[in-house]
């Protein structure tokens, strides 16, 4: 059984060990800690040499991608100038040919209007001298049966009157009455020819503007 000097001495033993263990651990650790060092150095120097070497690849690499790069736009640009050139020389041909389309379209249109408008002329100078030859009749006739009343008129008051003269003395003053009554009726009738001259002149004015009309048409439309 051990006593108390044997545990005392036992203890300094441990307590001996362990401070050399920590100085063994302290020296080992200051070592690999230099030993860290020396390889982070050499790692660190390893790495940027690595990445010297990787940015110089990769520089030639852009390099060499730049340059086809540029080959590629060089010939694509090449390509699509050829393709513009074609399709714009496309274009021309087919807005050459859609213009001359046009263009025929329209004189086959304008023909056709040109037609129309003729029959139309047509159609109207008929018209026109129709109305005309039945205007020209309708007043001619007016007029012959104006003339035939007037004549027919006339011809009643010369022989009232002559009658009426024959006997004036017998009768004069119921002659007078009469001779006012017959004067009135040919005021009446001064006033219905008057009337239907007046309408006469109404029309020829409006057949003068509808001659003006016509020809301002025609200067329009045959400038």
């Amino acid at each position: 059984m051990l006593d108390k000097n044997d545990i005392a001495l036992l203890k300094d033993m441990f307590t001996e060990f362990e401070i050399r263990l920590d100085e063994k651990i302290d020296q080992r650790f200051i070592e690999s800690e230099a030993k860290f060092d020396q390889r982070f150095i050499e790692s660190e120097a390893k790495f940027d040499q690595r990445f010297i070497e990787s940015e110089a690849k990769f520089d030639q690499r852009f390099t060499e991608s730049e340059a086809k790069f540029d080959q590629r736009f060089t010939e694509s640009e090449a390509k699509f100038d050829q393709q513009f050139i074609e399709s714009e020389a496309k274009f021309d041909q087919r807005f050459t040919e859609s213009e001359a389309k046009f263009d025929q379209r329209f004189i086959e249109s304008e023909a056709k209007f040109d037609q129309r408008f003729t029959e139309s002329e047509a159609k109207f100078d008929q018209r026109f001298i129709e109305s005309e030859a039945k205007f020209d009749q309708r007043f001619t006739e007016s007029e012959a049966r104006t003339e035939t009343k007037i004549d027919e008129k006339l011809t009643r008051s010369e022989a009232f009157l002559l009658d009426e003269m024959d006997r004036l003395q017998k009768n004069m003053y119921k002659k007078f009455d009469t001779l006012e009554e017959s004067v009135n009726e040919l005021k009446q009738y001064y006033r219905i020819t008057k009337f239907e001259n007046d309408t006469i002149s109404i029309l020829i004015q409006k057949i003068e503007n509808l001659q003006i009309a016509v020809d301002n048409l025609q200067e329009r439309v045959y400038p």
